[in-house]
């Protein structure tokens, strides 16, 4: 039964993208968006790459911060080829979280610390959304002239996060729903609930640790932000950095929902919607979304290789 109903979301997350494709598609000036990749510059195209290789160190090393601060030992490496094989997985998985399922079963399969790993990638992806928030904010403050008119949007995504903040970091309600569930109110299920609420707030209790995932949050994020705008220039097309700090996390929390495969289709609809309004065209913005894509997807490559290479270690060589 579950077997069926996963393969109809799937399906029906499908449908979604090749509709909205299509939608957009038709809108599109397909031989101007041929153009602007024929005559795009390699230059940027590897800045893009480099600084997205850079952006998923950035996030292995602040995990690793977030896991020790929960008593949990893994080498930065081996939460790079983590973060590498989960960034593969969520690209060529017909969902965005087999990654996020992957890294938590890998520290898990390592530590032995199932609870821990778990809250970890909760913990990393809770206060990455914060810092994508503060992102937008500093981008209305710093050019409030030209970004003005997004306030609301900005408010809108700002109280968004802040409610996904606490209800993560406060999961108290967790336990609560266990304790009125009979079927599942066991002491196991008490005790590893308990267990990942501590581990959850772990690095927000440690003040030192907080910060530097904190300032690692926005230096990654700094980063994304970089990635669009190299590829914004890889493409010939002008784009403001102050509408980037706005519009990237905006489009990022959207391509979250979990209603497309991988946001596909729902990520290019939004920047139509959000860089039409400063004058870039769905075209552009289309084609700009599609090169970011492609980045991901070029970055995440390394990943299928750590994955064969854990296989045949496991396994031993193919005769």
């Amino acid at each position: 039964m579950k077997k069926k109903s996963s393969a109809a979301s799937v399906a029906l997350k499908l449908l979604i993208s090749l509709a909205l494709l299509t939608v957009i598609f038709f809108k599109l000036d397909c031989s101007k968006a041929a153009e602007l990749f024929r005559f795009s510059d390699p230059a940027w195209w590897a800045v893009a790459l480099l600084t997205t290789f850079g952006a998923v160190m950035i996030s292995a090393y602040k995990w690793q911060l977030i896991l020790e601060s929960q008593k949990v030992r893994v080498t930065v490496p081996m939460l790079t080829s983590s973060y590498f094989i989960g960034l593969f997985l969520n690209n060529f998985l017909p969902t965005s979280m087999g990654g996020d399922v992957f890294r938590a079963y890998d520290v898990a399969r390592i530590s032995g610390e199932t609870p821990k790993a778990i809250a970890s990638v909760i913990a990393e992806r809770v206060l990455a959304m914060a810092t994508l928030a503060v992102s937008a904010v500093a981008g209305l403050l710093f050019g409030f002239r030209m970004t003005g008119r997004f306030a609301w949007m900005v408010a809108f995504f700002c109280i968004g996060c802040g409610l996904l903040v606490w209800a993560s970091l406060d999961i108290r309600w967790v336990g609560h729903l266990t304790r009125r569930i009979s079927f599942i109110n066991t002491d196991k299920i008490r005790l590893n609930v308990e267990e990942a609420r501590s581990a959850l707030q772990a690095p927000v209790r440690d003040r030192q640790t907080l910060a530097c995932v904190l300032l690692l949050s926005v230096v990654f994020q700094a980063a994304v932000v970089a990635v669009h705008l190299a590829v914004f220039k890889a493409l010939g097309i002008n784009a403001d950095m102050l509408f980037l700090m706005i519009f990237v996390p905006l489009v990022s929390a959207v391509s979250m929902l979990p209603i497309s495969i991988n946001g596909i289709g729902v990520n290019q609809g939004t920047s139509i919607v959000l860089y039409g309004a400063v004058g870039i065209s769905a075209t552009q913005a289309t084609a700009q979304s599609l090169g970011f894509m492609l980045i991901v997807m070029l970055a995440s490559l390394p990943g299928s290789l750590l994955l064969i290479l854990r296989k045949l270690n496991r396994e031993g060589p193919i005769s």
